[in-house]
């Protein structure tokens, strides 16, 4: 009897045991930690290059008056430039995101600018005309040095990490002096210059925001942007007899295109 009541005790024992064991093994596992919620809410900061290019239209006028000397001329430039860009976005839902942004570009986009032959010398005979073309207008070297924007954009987020936008605001460009020089061999410096001069106008880009997968909260931004400036009156200087005016100026309209592309830090990504 009591090796019986003994044995009982023993399987008991061991039954109870393997019941634990069994109910530990057969737990829920640990719960994962949830993957991070991607918001695009918030704000950035980012820096990269990019290439441009320019055309301008112009023509000879008088100053003052600014009445019409010539024809209308198109010439260009091209070139590359830094930019650092900073801004806000809102998501407004699973697809739509908004936001604002500025941005600023410094490089060198550099053309040649040729000074349009004045209507008034057409009358002259064709050698007399030309030289007297080049010795009172000349051509020089014509670079932006320097522009900036502010503006809106709408993003659709073609994927939770991927946004493609469009956008579009205010801009101005900056370009530098022109020093004149004859346009024939052997190119003399004519003391004339046309003023630097800023312009400003409206520009419509389109790009798109790309997460990096190897660093939480970094983006490659890439964006092609076109801008049209307003047409402005400059000047032509006397660099040599500063006190006497030249009697003429050029009237300028400037178009920019460029595309960029930048490493962008989001803040708060993942959170």
């Amino acid at each position: 009897m009591k090796n019986s009541l003994f044995t009982a005790a023993m399987f008991g024992a061991l039954f109870a045991g393997q019941s634990l064991f069994v109910s530990d093994t057969m737990a829920a596992p640990a719960k994962m930690p949830a993957p991070p919620v991607h918001t695009w809410t918030g704000c950035y900061l980012g820096g990269g290059g990019g290439y441009g290019m320019w055309n301008q239209d112009s023509f000879l006028e008088t100053d003052p008056l600014h009445l019409q000397l010539s024809s209308t001329q198109t010439s260009g430039g091209k070139g590359w430039f830094g930019t650092v860009t900073g801004g806000c976005d809102y998501q407004v839902n699973s697809n739509i995101v908004v936001g604002a942004f500025a941005d600023a570009d410094w490089g060198s986009l550099a053309g040649t600018y040729a000074s349009p032959i004045g209507g008034l010398l057409a009358a002259l005979p064709g050698n007399i005309a030309l030289g007297a073309a080049q010795i009172g207008n000349g051509q020089g070297t014509e670079t932006e040095q320097s522009a900036w924007a502010v503006g809106a954009r709408f993003g659709w987020l073609v994927t939770p990490t991927v946004l493609t936008f469009w956008d579009g605001g205010y801009t101005q460009a900056h370009f530098g002096q022109i020093d004149l020089s004859s346009s024939f061999l052997p190119s003399i410096p004519l003391g004339r210059s046309i003023q630097a001069q800023t312009y400003g106008g409206w520009f419509l880009g389109g790009g798109f925001d790309y997460a990096l997968p190897f660093f939480s909260g970094l983006f490659w931004q890439t964006e092609y942007r076109y801008a049209t400036y307003n047409a402005v009156d400059v000047p032509m200087i006397n660099i040599s007899f500063p006190n006497i005016p030249t009697g003429r100026a050029i009237n300028s309209q400037m178009f920019i295109q460029t595309v960029r592309t930048e490493l962008v830090y989001r803040f708060g990504w993942g959170h």
